[in-house]
């Protein structure tokens, strides 16, 4: 399928993976490995983004000069991340298991090299292929449906930071942030209240919207205006 079809029904796939890999995995299997069903779920969703747009595994420049502001803005979206008040507070055990699933899918600091792994997967999923077929808003629709379901105002919030990244500064500086996110010390995540941490991702968003470098020519399957 191509165009919007296409990214509809990736999207789907994407939520069946992700939900899977995480919250299905623990209250289904809690005695897998945690790391090992991340891993999956990750390279599942990197396989997903190079069914929708190949492109975006052919060989180009990178573009370096966005990496930098990208890891500070991972390192203020990180600071931003653990805050009570934001999210839907569960009351029955499965509900408390999904979503600390799903939450710390996000952001699996714990594991560096799966943190790595899945934070990649999902920039190259969100960001690049279903950004590519269902354009920014589609895109930072299913990233809140599938990351973060029982916490939409994180997953707009950090979406709509990250998109905005990717758009000025390259899909590589939206791919650093995320790493940056999933990687800083937990020693940042000190618990803000809403209205603090709520501040710490407006200046993360101007930090990323920023003008970066010049926007390369369009990619076949990458162009912001193009279907795939």
């Amino acid at each position: 399928m191509r165009g919007r079809a296409g990214g509809l029904a990736g999207a789907l796939a994407g939520l069946l993976i992700w939900w899977g890999a995480t919250a299905g995995a623990g209250l289904v299997a809690p005695a897998l490995p945690r790391s090992l069903s991340l891993a999956l779920g990750g390279l599942a969703l990197a396989g997903l983004a190079y069914a929708l747009a190949p492109a975006l595994f052919e060989r180009r420049p990178l573009r370096w000069g966005g990496l930098p502001r990208g890891l500070v803005v991972g390192a203020a979206l990180a600071m931003a991340a653990a805050v009570s008040g934001w999210s839907y507070a569960p009351d029955t055990a499965g509900l408390v298991v999904a979503q600390s699933r799903l939450s710390g899918g996000i952001a699996p600091g714990w594991a560096p090299l799966v943190g790595v792994l899945v934070a990649a997967a999902h920039e190259l999923l969100f960001r690049g292929a279903l950004t590519a077929r269902l354009g920014e808003l589609g895109a930072l629709a299913a990233w809140t449906v599938i990351a973060t379901p029982m916490d939409p105002l994180r997953g707009l919030t950090t979406g709509a930071v990250l998109a905005l990244l990717s758009r000025r500064c390259g899909l590589e500086a939206a791919i650093a942030a995320h790493v940056g996110w999933a990687l800083a010390p937990d020693m940042l995540s000190m618990g803000f209240t809403p209205p603090i941490a709520l501040g710490i991702t407006a200046l993360a968003a101007v930090l990323a919207g920023i003008p970066g470098q010049p926007k390369p020519e369009p990619v076949t399957g990458l162009s912001w205006d193009r279907e795939v």
